[in-house]
């Protein structure tokens, strides 16, 4: 249209005679003739410049449409999460009703679908179920179970199929460019499913194994700490039943202490055991009291001594620390479990334990100065069943009194953290933060005054 109307204003402006439509002269004639040529030819390529600028502008829209979805889909991880990703995907890009299906046992469940209440028919579940038994299209627009509203295309990846997708093809079907979308959507899909499947198979195959060592590390302690107090108890009993009589007065009282001895040391496995399941079963319920850190480390301090009278424990406790939020019984079976650590790996010297206050923080320590941890297992210190080994090769206690100590602390709201040297490079320090509450400072600062 435009070389029409340019050449017949051509001839009517500039061809004499001007101002009509005659031509005079033959070469003028000639002259049109190569105009109208040219301008088609001109117009011809415009308009495939145009179209193909068009195809390159849908193409890059199309390209960044599934950069898009498979950046969606990388930050999945459940299968149902992927299916309504890839739903929202499909109905965008091809303007239809969609369905997708997960198998459930021996059954397709609809799983997302756009618009949300779309409903399938019976013929269109058999249709949906024969795609996914043999991985091939099925429904409208297709040799399989024609007569329903939907097409259902298997979503395959290298493990099988892991779904159904399905879509109202129209009475016209899908162009070749929505085909090719359509394919890569599916693709896409089928590979995320896979791989949501394959990780959470990975994750409760992890917790298993988590969990198997777990057991095993549990039958392993139990094995060797309640086989040895029990036989202890069970040898002083005997003895005591069968030479009571003929037995001076002071092996009585040995067989007797060791029994002692050995039924608190037994005691104390039992509640450790019992702390550490309720931590694991997330059933630890941490009290939010008001609590004087100096009485609660003078208690630990003194129950130690009668656990271990042959051991020396030092305190060094600032003045005025104020109170904190916590759990006195909790924070006592913390400190308890940390002496019981120092006074086995210390070496017999002095154990010490510090408090003071830290900007807004409450920071108590304990120190032994045995030979110390390597940086490498600091963290590991605090892992059920971790146990050090004794100069003699043996490892004490049942490796679990840190594990219960983070826990603990955790729940109360604290950290906990190990330093290794600590003094004279020798020794270990478990140092505890807890935080000061806004009103606890309030309330130091009324005390203080009246006090004044």
């Amino acid at each position: 249209m435009a070389a029409i109307v340019s050449a017949l204003a051509y001839n009517f402006f500039f061809i004499a005679p001007v101002e009509t439509f005659t031509i005079a002269s033959p070469h003028e004639v000639f002259a049109l003739a190569v105009f109208i040529v040219a301008a088609l030819i001109a117009g011809s390529l415009a308009s495939r410049i145009r179209e193909q600028a068009q195809a390159a502008r849908q193409r890059a829209a199309d390209m960044q449409a599934l950069y898009d979805f498979s950046r969606k889909l990388a930050g999945t991880a459940k299968p149902e999460e992927v299916l309504w990703a890839s739903v929202t995907q499909l109905q965008g890009s091809l303007g239809r009703h969609v369905v997708m299906l997960l198998p459930k046992g021996d059954d397709l469940d609809v799983v997302a679908a756009w618009p949300p209440d779309t409903e399938l028919g019976v013929s269109e579940l058999t249709a949906a179920r024969w795609a996914s038994s043999r991985s091939e299209p099925s429904g409208s627009g297709t040799g399989t179970l024609p007569n329903g509203r939907f097409q259902f295309r298997p979503l395959t990846s290298p493990h099988g199929v892991v779904g159904v997708c399905g879509f109202e093809p129209g009475t016209s079907g899908l162009d070749s460019n929505a085909e090719r979308k359509l394919a890569a959507i599916l693709d896409q899909a089928a590979t995320a499913i896979d791989r949501a499947r394959l990780s959470s198979e990975s994750a409760e195959q992890a917790a298993r194994l988590e969990g198997e060592r777990y057991r095993e590390a549990l039958l392993s302690s139990i094995s060797h700490d309640l086989r040895t107090p029990l036989a202890t108890i069970t040898g002083s009993v005997t003895s005591l039943r069968e030479l009571g009589d003929r037995m001076s007065p002071e092996s009585r009282d040995d067989l007797l202490q060791s029994i002692e001895e050995e039924s608190a040391r037994l005691s104390r496995f039992v509640a450790n055991l019992l702390d550490m399941t309720r931590i694991t079963a997330g059933t630890l319920q941490a009290k939010r009291d008001w609590v004087d850190v100096a009485d609660v480390i003078r208690s630990a301090v003194e129950r130690a001594r009668k656990y271990f009278p042959s051991q020396s424990f030092e305190t060094g406790i600032a003045k005025d620390l104020p109170v904190i939020r916590a759990d006195s019984v909790l924070l006592g079976q913390v400190l308890f479990n940390l002496l019981d650590n120092a006074a086995k790996y210390g070496g017999g010297d002095p154990v010490n334990v510090y408090a003071r206050r830290d900007g807004e923080e409450i920071v108590v320590s304990v120190t032994d100065n045995g030979k110390g941890i390597p940086g490498e297992d600091l963290d590991r210190i605090f892992e059920k069943f971790y146990r050090r080994s004794r100069s003699d090769g043996r490892s004490p206690g049942t490796g679990l009194g840190l594990s219960i100590a983070r826990g603990f602390i955790e729940a109360m709201g604290g950290r906990i953290h190990a330093e290794s040297p600590a003094v004279k490079k020798r020794g270990t320090r478990i140092v505890m933060r807890f935080p000061v509450t806004a009103s606890a400072q309030k309330s130091e600062s009324i005390f203080g005054k009246l006090d004044m």
